[in-house]
């Protein structure tokens, strides 16, 4: 079962760059000796990191960042922000640039066992689907005539940034 949660496309917060039972501890005096928590965090990805017109952080990832400063310093507020992509995001816990990257990592196998870092644990499970009340007579037509319906999202968001991504070239 732990496998097959390893494998499941989710949103991962990563953190401890090479830690093991040994060396977690060794990462965790580093961190506490900065006096703060470094957290990679988007710029401006509505519902996970933004910056509101006050200039003070706020978002999920952002909130995730100060329960963890909470926990190891009994302060919320001892986190650094710093502003990355998805694409800075792995090599700046490698090179410890950050304590953790909240930028809706995806949690692999490949990438928890063969990056040298550790995910945490899934933050936020992420997908897309349709629920279709049980009562619904045949589902499947149901399914089939969504293909000619529109579909709503959020602009900029996970979802429609992986549809755009996702669609083949012409």
């Amino acid at each position: 079962m732990r496998t097959i949660l390893k494998t499941i496309l989710s949103t991962g917060v990563l953190a401890f760059a090479g830690a093991t039972m040994a060396s977690a501890g060794v990462i965790l005096d580093e961190i506490k000796a900065h006096g703060k928590l470094r957290c990679g965090v988007y710029q401006n990805v509505p519902a996970l990191a933004t910056l509101s017109d006050e200039g003070k952080w706020q978002g999920f990832d952002v909130d995730y960042c100060r329960a963890i400063a909470a926990a190891v310093f009994g302060d919320g507020d001892a986190v650094e922000y710093i502003p990355m992509t998805f694409a800075q995001g792995i090599p700046a816990v490698k090179t410890r640039e950050v304590d953790l990257a909240g930028l809706a990592i995806t949690y692999t196998l490949g990438r928890d066992t063969e990056l040298g870092l550790d995910f945490i644990g899934p933050t936020l499970y992420s997908g897309q689907g349709f629920m279709v009340h049980i009562s619904v007579p045949a589902r499947p037509r149901f399914l089939i005539s969504m293909a000619l319906r529109s579909v709503w999202s959020l602009e900029r968001s996970l979802i429609v940034l992986f549809q755009i991504s996702s669609k083949p070239e012409a």
